[in-house]
């Protein structure tokens, strides 16, 4: 019997920086070995998807189907030729906007349209950003999702929401762990003198590099380190984050990373990471980098944070964590900050197997 075939949709490896690369090219490797022929479908190809849907009707509508497959053969052809296909959600199902009305699209395309067993794995789930009410993205968000085979979320304030949707769920945890595991990346034996900068979307640029200007005294001598660098496809905010630390007249370096071990070794020899990023975080705590983490656009960051038992995420708009963080930046210097635990390592490894229990 020949290897199934599926294709990975919303795949990161090519967009972003190396940390969405790392999460993508791990669910590329555990599908490989449960024995799938992987073809995948880009985050980037989403968003530039011909003929989006721009309504909820179009969901139903066959002769929409027609003219949206018609003028997107590539992805007609390889939802067509799989056998199962897989939805790497990340952080795109969010509020309603283009990119998530492109991948729910998709998801009840797949399921609805083509009779394909579709499964969400590797997901944050906000049908409103920031926990406010907004009943019909809950709704058409319940409505696309509950027909699936299999949602995998990666934090536990998705599982919530989902949970009160009605939405049957398995609470997983992001990937980027297992591709840390699986390149044999440990923790340094002995941190640098740099202090690495990261963004992130919901993070104020202005009042980050304020806060970073108002601190020069905590820094010392430490070096900053802007840290960037994705396969391709950037995050364009980083643009903006660094033009505002230039404003500032602070003394910084930008260090585009050319690969995920580059990437991977600037956080790992590192004193501190100071950022907004989801899998930066990540990668601090699984390598015992101390990290001062702000709010996402979403309650990802938020939830991440209990999940590790880290210290509370900063909200980058408010003037009285300047306080938090002042004490923050003095307690990680000096080698006073929460890590991992053993227990919690273990845990969210088996959590991130869950993304792929349903496709054995």
């Amino acid at each position: 019997m020949g290897l199934r075939k599926s294709v990975v949709i919303n795949d990161t490896s090519n967009a972003y920086h190396w940390g969405c690369f790392g999460t993508s090219n791990e669910i590329l490797k555990s599908m490989q070995y449960l024995d799938f022929e992987t073809s995948t479908f880009g985050v980037e190809e989403v968003y530039k998807l011909k003929t989006s849907p721009k309504k909820e009707s179009h969901f139903d509508d066959k002769g929409f189907a027609r003219v949206f497959l018609n003028d997107n053969p590539v992805l007609g052809a390889l939802l067509e030729s799989s056998d199962t296909i897989v939805i790497n959600g990340e952080g795109t199902l969010h509020d309603l906007n283009q990119s998530t009305f492109n991948l729910l699209y998709i998801c009840n395309l797949a399921k609805i349209q083509l009779k394909k067993p579709v499964h969400l794995i590797n997901t944050s789930l906000f049908p409103s950003s920031y926990m406010s009410q907004d009943e019909q993205a809950s709704l058409i968000y319940k409505r696309i999702l509950s027909v699936l085979d299999s949602i995998t979320v990666r934090d536990e304030i998705s599982y919530s929401i989902a949970d009160k949707l009605g939405l049957k769920v398995l609470q997983g945890f992001d990937c980027l762990p297992r591709y840390l595991v699986r390149e044999s990346f440990e923790p340094a034996i002995e941190h640098n003198n740099e202090i690495i900068l990261g963004g992130g979307l919901g993070l104020n640029p202005e009042i980050f590099s304020e806060i970073i200007a108002e601190h020069m005294d905590l820094i010392g001598d430490h070096k900053l380190v802007y840290l960037t660098g994705a396969r391709a496809n950037p995050a364009n905010d980083d643009r903006v984050f660094l033009e505002k630390l230039n404003e500032y007249s602070i003394q910084f370096e930008h260090r585009e990373a050319s690969s995920f071990s580059d990437w991977v070794f600037s956080i790992n020899n590192s004193a501190c990471l100071i950022s907004g990023r989801f899998h930066h975080t990540i990668a601090a705590a699984w390598l015992n980098t101390p990290v001062i983490t702000y709010k996402a656009a979403t309650p990802k960051n938020d939830s991440l944070c209990r999940m590790l038992k880290l210290s509370n995420v900063l909200d980058g708009n408010l003037k009285e964590d300047r306080i938090p963080f002042r004490k923050m930046l003095v307690n990680f210097l000096s080698n006073q900050a929460p890590m991992l635990t053993e227990q919690i390592r273990k845990n969210i490894l088996k959590l991130g197997a869950e993304n792929f229990v349903k496709l054995k």
